[in-house]
């Protein structure tokens, strides 16, 4: 798996609170049937399903999306958030008509790479990226044998196997995690050890002795003197922490894409309501209270047009599904 991603680049992350409770789709994805056009949208309130708890990655960036959508449209814009897969489920099985939008991360690409789901980008019309974390980083404890990634890589080749990399499986940090140690061809011992919370308790607690997490996640340990960032996996510095170097530039030949929140659809909406709702969507991304707003979260908006989106969302997907193969 060649050190996969020249072609790409960006992601999510965030602060902000409360929850709404999960809605289910009712139609079936063989029953849907466009029942707006793009010049009726919208006459009613508006449901964002977010993949993920309330106080997540994803239910923040949907909450600040939500708020700014709803001030574009002039209608109501409610979170309803809940298990990753079972809110793209509930997306996917809505009928096309403009009411029922989703907002994900790389899960709801990847987990039809890894059979967790039978569709993923292909279920959906993108709309727009919402945010995107370009911080995924290396960390390590400040007590651990390696302070620089230089000394990490070299500590795992003199410890083939001894090294505890804690991960979510199958999600963009596992695929983070496998791929860096093709990189860099050492072995370690990669396990489960849940999601962000529960990774950065196990690293602080020795209980793993690295992890990937995005810098808004670790900066107060890191202001504490808890923990060290090794490098980020993205192409090019952080537009927010400019001062973190990347794993590339320190000479190890390995990138990663951006984690993302994507806005959706189901697919099957006329083309004019597609064309009406990408640019409201547009129209929010392009706000820059909306952006700055983003920014607050330690996360960034590129400005993108819909094509290139789509097309930046196509390569992304292929190279998650060639990463992903290797997991299986």
């Amino acid at each position: 798996m060649k050190k996969f991603v020249s072609a790409l680049l960006s992601i999510s992350m965030a602060i902000s609170l409360a929850a709404c409770g999960t809605q289910t789709g009712s139609s079936s994805s063989n029953q849907k049937s466009s029942a707006s056009s793009g010049a009726e949208w919208p006459k009613e309130s508006i449901t964002l399903n977010a993949g993920g708890d309330a106080g997540g990655s994803t239910d923040l960036v949907a909450r600040v999306f939500a708020d700014y959508l709803s001030r574009e449209v002039g209608v109501p814009v409610i979170v309803s958030n809940g298990d990753s897969i079972v809110q793209y489920q509930n997306t996917y099985s809505s009928t096309p008509d403009g009411y029922t939008l989703g907002m994900g991360a790389m899960g709801f690409m990847i987990y039809k790479h890894t059979g967790t789901m039978d569709f993923g980008l292909d279920g959906f019309d993108p709309l727009g990226i919402a945010s995107e974390d370009d911080t995924f980083s290396l960390w390590v404890t400040t007590d651990a044998p390696y302070q620089t990634l230089d000394e990490l890589v070299a500590y795992m080749k003199e410890h083939p196997g001894e090294v505890n990399i804690g991960m979510k499986t199958a999600t963009s940090v596992h695929l983070e995690v496998v791929g860096f140690l093709d990189a860099v061809d050492c072995t370690a011992n990669v396990v489960d050890a849940g999601g962000d919370a529960n990774r950065v308790t196990a690293l602080l607690g020795h209980q793993i002795d690295v992890t990937v997490e995005p810098i808004s996640t670790m900066q107060g340990y890191m202001e504490e003197g808890d923990v060290v960032c090794l490098g980020t996996f993205q192409s090019e510095r952080s537009q927010i922490y400019p001062e973190i170097p990347t794993v590339e530039e320190q000479g190890y030949d390995f990138t990663f894409p951006t984690n993302f929140q994507v806005v959706f659809m189901p697919k099957g909406g006329s083309p004019e309501l597609l064309e009406t709702i990408s640019s409201a969507v547009e129209n929010v991304l392009n706000n820059p209270d909306y952006v700055a707003s983003i920014n607050n979260l330690g996360a960034i908006v590129k400005n993108r047009s819909y094509e290139d989106t789509l097309q930046y969302l196509n390569e992304v997907d292929q190279l998650l599904g060639d990463l992903a193969a290797q997991i299986l």
